[in-house]
């Protein structure tokens, strides 16, 4: 059993848009089925947080945010981004980085996204986008879609992390 901190319930659902596109490697070391992984991703695309136990799959993010929130009894969405939008891209590889860009094009369960990269390719399955909204990718998904609010959200955290 592990030693990390729980999630507040209201932001389940954002670490698992973040943390899902990784399923693919719990898939490969058995962890988790592929139609599993299906399944759940219909939920979070439905905006249905999944079990908790799906959270064990994740055990990186999860001491790292546990560490993050040290002086809090969860970790909450505050902790979330600052994980994956500024401590987890300090050591992931290009392909497994957050980037913001900017929806070009829609094609099926598909987005067209325009990122510091260029424009790739990116799955629907985990949130719905439009043409021009502004977004967040992950491991070639699209993982959230940002608000004014989510806006502000990160600028405040994008001051906390820069100063570290």
């Amino acid at each position: 059993m592990t030693n990390f901190l729980e999630i507040e319930e209201a932001d389940r659902l954002l670490f698992f848009r973040y943390a899902w596109p990784a399923a693919a490697g719990c898939v490969q070391r058995a962890e988790i089925t592929k139609d599993e992984v299906e399944r759940v991703a219909g939920l979070i695309k439905s905006g249905i947080a999944p079990e908790e136990k799906y959270e064990n799959l994740f055990k990186v993010p999860m001491a790292h945010m546990t560490v993050l929130a040290k002086g809090k009894n969860k970790i909450d969405k505050e902790i979330i981004r600052g994980y994956f939008l500024f401590e987890h891209n300090e050591f992931a590889e290009d392909y497994c980085k957050t980037y913001f860009g900017t929806v070009m094009q829609i094609k099926e369960d598909h987005a067209f996204v325009e990122t510091s990269l260029g424009i790739r390719e990116y799955r629907l399955d985990l949130v719905h986008a439009d043409v021009h909204e502004t977004v967040i990718v992950h491991r070639g998904y699209v993982v959230e879609k940002v608000t004014e609010e989510v806006t502000a959200e990160i600028n405040k955290l994008k001051e906390k992390y820069t100063k570290k």
